[in-house]
């Protein structure tokens, strides 16, 4: 299966619904480092092979009621600019019951989880671009009200090139304009 941005999703590294270690890159070989640990999933659920990206979209951590379930992302790079997806989907049940919202670092954003054949953003999965200051980060996802449950089927964690600074352009610039007026003379 590819994500949003057409990287392969591997087979998620939770070990249990209270986390997992040591994820591993799109590759599916290189570890990251990174962990997440959760509290308050009620349970893990499987909702059925589902339209695409079954081995994402299949199997998901779940929270009924009104209490969120919150989670710790650790082993993050202090500065460096990332892109965070939280993919959740009722699967082939074609339930319409299933609300969630997601915060991350105070930002927030909902998903209907309803069944779709490609992602779409809002449907089945929301994105958040953060530069954390420091190497974790503190969330939460929780049934929207009106709503009987929400599901975590994945999350993905793009870490972006870094881009240089307009200073580092014009430092650059002027050193090109002094080794080409050093070399003519």
């Amino acid at each position: 299966a590819r994500s949003p941005r057409g990287e392969r999703c591997p087979p998620n590294g939770l070990t249990s619904i209270t986390g997992g270690s040591n994820f591993t890159a799109s590759d599916g070989v290189t570890s990251t480092g990174v962990s997440v640990t959760f509290s308050g999933a009620a349970g893990v659920g499987n909702g059925g092979a589902t339209s695409f990206a079954t081995d994402l979209m299949s199997d998901y951590l779940y929270r009924t009621g009104s209490s969120p379930v919150t989670f710790t992302i650790t082993g993050l790079t202090a500065g460096a600019a990332y892109e965070f997806y939280f993919y959740s989907q009722a699967g082939s049940s074609g339930r319409t019951d299933r609300h969630a919202s997601f915060t991350l670092d105070g930002n927030s954003a909902s998903v209907t989880a309803e069944n779709a054949s490609s992602f779409i953003e809002g449907t089945n999965y929301v994105m958040f671009s953060l530069t954390p200051s420091g190497t974790s980060l503190s969330g939460s996802f929780a049934v929207d009200p009106g709503f009987s449950e929400a599901e975590l089927n994945g999350f993905q964690i793009v870490q972006l090139a870094a881009v240089p600074e307009p200073a580092t352009y014009a430092l650059s610039a002027g050193l090109a304009v002094f080794a080409g007026t050093w070399v003519f003379r």
